[in-house]
């Protein structure tokens, strides 16, 4: 039985099949126009702001953060991750999701290879991006923590 996305894309490529088939239409469709960038925090550090360049509008879909160990949440020692957008023109950063170890804050803990949900902003504007725009990430140590390695992904639908 072929899934739904080879359905939907044999459809598009003219071969004759019965897209009444398909279980998702629109979620396999939404799917197919996604992509997601990778920011590896690679030290036991600070990471200073990290960008890419958006090709085409887009807007966030899921940000989602990997340690491979541990960081309880404590109140003194902690890291803020970030995910932000600037406008590719020098102006100021925006933010589309953040997260902390703080016990006075998101209260997070981190588990080893075990993925964070980071949640994103309500604010449409923010998480909307035009082409040019740039995408950020960068990950702020407040005390002593010891920063795990890791990898944020922020996976976008172009629109």
């Amino acid at each position: 039985m072929a899934t739904d996305r080879a359905l939907i894309k044999a459809t598009q490529a003219g071969v004759n099949r019965s897209i009444a088939t398909i279980v998702d239409p629109t979620g396999e469709t939404n799917r197919m126009h996604e992509h997601t960038f990778q920011f590896d925090l690679d030290a036991d550090a600070s990471l200073a702001e990290r960008g890419i360049r958006i090709p085409k509008a887009c807007i966030v879909k899921s940000v989602t953060f990997t340690p491979n160990a541990a960081l309880a949440a404590n109140g003194t020692n902690y890291i803020t991750l970030d995910v932000q957008k600037r406008d590719g023109a020098g102006g100021a950063a925006v933010s589309v999701a953040t997260t902390n170890t703080n016990t006075a804050g998101a209260n997070v803990s981190l588990a080893a290879f075990v993925p964070q949900t980071v949640t994103i902003t309500t604010t449409a504007a923010n998480k909307t991006f035009a082409a040019g725009n740039v995408l950020t990430f960068k990950s702020t140590e407040t005390g002593a923590p010891t920063t795990p390695i890791g990898c944020c992904e922020v996976t976008v639908e172009w629109i």
